[in-house]
């Protein structure tokens, strides 16, 4: 379940205050290992007071924040393109903010964003929206022939055709990451797979992999041929002039929308800025590698092409652009 855009708004709001139920009761664990339970009368003491009741009143209000957490990290993980989180602050004095409640869900993250928030201010409160008249509304008779036929796709030079296999685009997720990882530190003369697989785990997991046996041998297998290939480690090393990963840029398109790339890696050699694209795609078992690789360069070349007038507008370096096959290795640059 992904979207292109997710919004979560309102996340200052605080949740209704815990109740006082007559039992509460919870599981736990004794030093033995054992399963174990715990229940309490509610005992009317003052919440300060080491109660049992108020240790699982405590306990319950933890689980439930927890909870809560979760479900945020779960809805902001859905968004494919971008992810518009919302809140509403008050003003201490000036302009400093009250920080929002501890039993909100900006609360829980608020340490990590507090630096990177967007203010926007309004001295008005904004009208109300206009009510609908609807007696002047109509319905149409029959549906225009126009409307029967299947919008046409909407196109992005940035996204190209998303894969059917959820398997193969994880991999290729996770490949990149790797990828970024690795190119923002001094890169192992010997790498051993072992040491990033519980990130990998972690990362499949998070984008819905869990049967991941064959997905973390391909992980590794594109990963370990990437530092083994001189082409590979080149890219990847941080003496490269200009060097950046995943590489995010914006541009105002003519009708004043706003279009977002990220680039997989770029740099400057030899006064020539290179905008390389990472593909963790492979010819079928019968297909020869000429006719895959030339199905592929021109399956990518509108996006490549996308990518070099992009930054060509960004400074005077001449842009050269290639696709690097992460599984092969093979690098193919577009001419």
């Amino acid at each position: 379940l992904e979207f292109d855009r997710v919004f979560i708004p309102n996340l200052a709001h605080s949740a209704r205050g815990e109740r006082r139920d007559l039992l509460l009761w919870d599981d736990y664990h004794s030093a033995r290992g054992e399963d174990c339970f715990m229940l309490a009368m509610d005992d009317q003491a003052e919440a300060s007071e080491a109660t049992l009741y108020n240790f699982l009143y405590r306990q319950r209000k933890l689980k439930r924040r927890a909870e809560a957490t979760r479900l945020l990290y779960v809805g902001a993980t859905r968004a494919r393109q971008r992810l518009f989180l919302s809140a509403r602050l008050d003003r201490a004095e000036g302009d400093i903010l009250k920080a929002p409640s501890e039993a909100s869900l900006l609360g829980t993250i608020w340490p990590a964003v507090e630096s990177q928030l967007q203010f926007l201010d309004s001295d008005e409160a904004p009208s109300p929206p206009e009510l609908i008249d609807r007696d002047k509304l109509s319905r149409l008779a029959e549906v225009p022939a126009a409307a029967e036929q299947a919008p046409a796709a909407l196109t992005d030079p940035n996204i190209p055709e998303r894969r059917s296999d959820p398997l193969a685009s994880a991999i290729g997720s996770v490949v990149h990451l790797s990828l970024e990882r690795l190119s923002r530190a001094p890169l192992p003369d010997r790498f051993d797979p072992l040491t990033l697989r519980s990130w990998w785990q972690a990362e499949l997991q998070r984008l819905g992999i869990h049967d991941q046996q064959r997905a973390l041998e391909r992980v590794g297998q594109s990963v370990s041929k990437v530092l083994a290939d001189e082409r590979g480690r080149w890219l990847l090393s941080a003496e490269r002039e200009q060097a950046a990963s995943e590489y995010a840029v914006s541009r105002l398109l003519p009708d004043g929308s706003v279009a977002d790339f990220v680039i997989d890696r770029t740099y400057i050699e030899d006064k020539v800025r290179w905008v390389v694209d990472y593909k963790s795609s492979v010819p079928d078992s019968d297909q020869p590698l000429e006719d895959f690789l030339s199905q592929e360069l021109q399956r990518y070349r509108p996006q490549l092409e996308g990518y070099r007038e992009l930054m060509q507008a960004l400074d005077d370096h001449p842009v050269r652009c290639a696709l690097y096959f992460t599984a092969l290795p093979y690098w193919l640059e577009l001419e």
